[in-house]
C-alpha cells in the first residue's frame, strides 16, 4: 500500500503522457511490421481478422495514442492553470507551442494511414485546406501529404519527422527519455485493458457516415458552418499565437491569454460534443431519440473481447476475395453461395453490403452480431440496398413511390368495391384489411409486393 500510496503522489500528467508515448512508439514498431503502406485498408482487414497479435498491437497503439493525447492537454491546463509563471527560454517554449500542433499531425497522419473511407475524407479536406495557402500552398501540400493516391510520405512523416520531433521536445522539456516504472506500468494495463475490449476503429466504406478522429470532428463542425473554409487556418493560427504568447507580458496581458484559450478550448469541445453525438450521414443532424441513431451517428464504436482464436489463418484470408478495398470474415465461412446474379454475387459485393454485421470479426457471434437475415425488407433497405456504394438514392425515394404504396390501385379497387367513394384517396399497402377489396388485392399482388415484410428467407409462394 505504501508503494501505491508513493506512486500516486509522485505521480504527474507529465510522466503519463511520457509512459503512453513510450507504450506508443513501442507498439508502433510491432505494428509496422504486418501494415502494408502500399496496400493499407487490406493489410489492416487481414490483421483484424486472422492476427490477433497484430490486432492487439493496433487497439494498444491506438489507445495509447489517444490517452496520450488527452494526458497532454490535460498537462498544458495544469501548467496553464497555476499561478506561478512558466520560466523557460523563448526557443524552447517556441518548440513546446509547435510541438502542441505536430502532436496532433502526428495523430492525424495515424488515422490517415488507415486509408478508409473516414481517412480518405480527412485526407481531401486537407489537402483542400493546405492548398488554399497563398503562395506556398500547393508545395506544403505535397511536403505534407505526397502525392495523391499515396501514403508513403504520410506514413514516413508519422513514423519518423513528428515522432522524433515529439521525443526531441519531450527530452528537451523533462530531460528523461524514458518514464517511471509506476507510471509506465500503470499505463500499461490502462491501455491493455481497453485494447482487449474496444476495437480501434476501422470504416467498412460502407455506411454512409463518414467522420474523421474525435479530435477532428469539432473542426469538421466549424467547416460546416464556414462558408469560407480556409478562414478555419486562422483560428489555428491564432491557438497557437495564444499559446506561445502565455509567458510573456504583465500579469493582465498573462491572464487574458489564458483565458481566451480557455475559452476557445471551451467552445471547439462543445463542437466536438455536437459533431460526435448529433450528426449522422452528410451531416445531418440526428437525435439520438431516432430510428437508426447508433448506426448513423456513432458506427464505429466496437465494443467486444479481442478473440485469439480466429477460425482460421491469414492465409485463408489474403485467399479470400477482395470487397471494396478490404477482407471479409464472412466469405472465407460462406465461400459456396450460389444463384445470384453477377451484381449480387457475393464474390463481387461480399455479404455485409447487403446483411450487414461485422465483417472484420472472426468470431462468429461477433461477426453475426446486429445481422439483417433478410435484406430485402423496405424497414431495412437504408442499411442494406442504400448504402453508400450501392443504391442510396433509391431507397430514400422508394418508400414513397407508387409501386411501393400502391395508392392508386388500392383506392381504384375499393371503389369499384364501393368501399369508399373517392377513387384518388391517398393509402399505403399496409393499411390493407380484411374486407372484399383487402381480399382481392391480395389475392392478385399484395401477397408477393415488395412493400410487404418478408420474414422467412426462400422463394415466395
Amino acid at each position: 500500500m505504501k508503494v501505491l500510496r508513493k506512486i500516486r503522489i509522485d505521480t504527474t500528467y507529465g510522466q503519463l503522457s511520457l509512459a503512453l508515448f513510450t507504450i506508443c512508439v513501442v507498439s508502433g514498431i510491432f505494428l509496422a511490421i504486418p501494415y502494408n503502406v502500399e496496400k493499407p485498408y487490406e493489410s489492416i482487414s487481414i490483421l483484424m481478422i486472422a492476427n490477433p497479435a497484430a490486432s492487439l498491437f493496433r487497439n494498444l497503439h491506438y489507445w495509447s495514442a489517444q490517452l496520450f493525447l488527452i494526458f497532454i492537454m490535460v498537462h498544458i491546463y495544469d501548467h496553464f492553470s497555476k499561478k506561478e509563471g512558466i520560466r523557460l527560454k523563448k526557443g524552447l517554449w517556441a518548440r513546446l507551442s509547435l510541438g502542441v500542433l505536430i502532436i496532433f499531425l502526428a495523430m492525424l497522419t495515424g488515422f490517415l494511414l488507415k486509408a478508409d473511407a473516414d481517412s480518405l475524407q480527412a485526407r481531401r479536406i486537407l489537402e483542400s485546406l493546405v492548398s488554399g495557402i497563398p503562395f506556398a500552398g500547393n508545395l506544403l501540400g505535397y511536403s505534407l501529404l505526397g502525392k495523391a493516391g499515396s501514403l508513403q510520405l504520410v506514413y514516413v512523416h508519422h513514423i519518423a519527422t513528428f515522432t522524433i520531433f515529439i521525443a526531441i521536445i519531450i527530452f528537451e522539456h523533462t530531460r528523461k527519455i524514458w518514464p517511471k516504472w509506476g507510471e509506465f506500468v500503470s499505463a500499461t494495463l490502462v491501455a491493455a485493458l481497453l485494447s482487449l475490449f474496444i476495437t480501434a476503429p476501422l470504416h467498412d466504406n460502407l455506411n454512409p457516415t463518414v467522420k474523421g478522429p474525435w479530435y477532428f470532428i469539432g473542426f469538421q463542425e466549424v467547416l460546416h458552418w464556414l462558408t469560407r473554409p480556409e478562414y478555419s487556418l486562422l483560428i489555428i493560427l491564432l491557438l497557437m499565437v495564444l499559446i506561445f504568447l502565455v509567458p510573456f507580458g504583465n500579469k493582465r496581458n498573462v491572464f487574458l491569454t489564458k483565458r481566451s484559450l480557455l475559452i476557445l478550448t471551451i467552445a471547439y469541445f462543445m463542437l466536438t460534443f455536437t459533431g460526435l453525438f448529433f450528426r449522422g450521414a452528410n451531416w445531418q443532424w440526428t437525435w439520438p431519440w431516432e430510428k437508426g441513431y447508433v448506426h448513423e451517428v456513432l458506427p464505429q464504436i466496437r465494443v467486444a473481447p479481442l478473440n485469439f482464436h480466429p477460425g482460421f489463418s491469414p492465409e485463408q484470408v489474403a485467399a479470400s476475395p477482395l470487397i471494396n478495398g478490404h477482407k471479409e470474415s464472412c466469405l472465407i465461412c460462406h465461400d459456396d453461395v450460389k444463384g445470384f446474379t453477377l451484381s449480387h454475387n457475393p464474390q463481387t459485393i461480399g455479404c455485409f453490403s447487403c446483411h450487414g454485421g461485422h465483417p472484420f470479426e472472426a468470431d462468429k457471434n461477433q461477426a453475426h452480431k446486429g445481422m439483417v437475415l433478410i435484406p430485402g425488407n423496405l424497414a431495412g433497405a437504408t442499411r442494406s440496398c442504400g448504402t453508400a456504394k450501392c443504391h442510396p438514392d433509391i431507397t430514400k425515394r422508394i418508400n414513397t413511390s407508387l409501386m411501393s404504396t400502391l395508392s392508386g390501385m388500392i383506392s381504384v379497387d375499393r371503389f369499384v368495391f364501393n368501399e369508399q367513394d373517392n377513387p384518388d384517396a391517398l393509402t399505403t399497402v399496409h393499411h390493407l384489411g380484411s374486407s372484399a377489396a383487402g381480399e382481392h388485392l391480395k389475392n392478385l399482388c399484395v401477397r408477393c409486393h415488395l412493400g410487404n415484410p418478408k420474414t422467412e428467407t426462400g422463394p415466395i409462394t
